[in-house]
């Protein structure tokens, strides 16, 4: 009689048994893909933040050029104003005009490497 009820309770416990490893095969199954996830979403962020910084280094050398220009176009017009005081007033006429190219690219150059400094 124990041994009939003995066999009972094992042939019962084999679908209780599959349905807890059932289950606990699932849970497993998904904890890993969760970490998995996990991991891919740490290396888009990675990625994301390695763009962004790039991106950001781009807009500050681009940001450098475009004042560097507005400089050179603003002492052009200066330059072009200087000119005209001079002709009208014949200050700078012993001076070839190469050299006073020299010395206003030298003055353009001096105040780009001021503008340098102060970041």
């Amino acid at each position: 009689m124990v041994e009939d009820i003995l066999i009972i309770g094992v042939i019962m416990s084999v679908p209780i048994t599959a349905i807890l490893s059932a289950t606990f095969l699932k849970y497993k199954k998904l904890e890993l893909q969760q970490g998995k996830e996990k991991n891919q979403t740490t290396a888009q962020l990675e990625q994301i933040l390695k763009m962004t910084q790039s991106l950001a280094k781009e807009n500050a050398e681009l940001r450098q050029r475009i004042e560097n220009l507005e400089t050179i176009v603003t002492l052009g017009d200066i330059s072009a104003d200087l000119k005209q005081i001079r002709e009208s007033s014949g200050i700078g006429q012993e001076l070839p005009p190469a050299s006073q190219e020299n010395i206003l690219s030298g003055e353009i150059a001096k105040i780009i490497a001021d503008r340098t400094k102060f970041r």
